[in-house]
């Protein structure tokens, strides 16, 4: 769903993302 969607991209600009990275 749309809401998937919504989730990878927050992850992507969350400042978490940058720590997984």
């Amino acid at each position: 769903p749309e809401n998937l969607v919504a989730y990878a991209e927050s992850c992507m600009y969350s400042p978490k993302y940058r720590i997984y990275r």
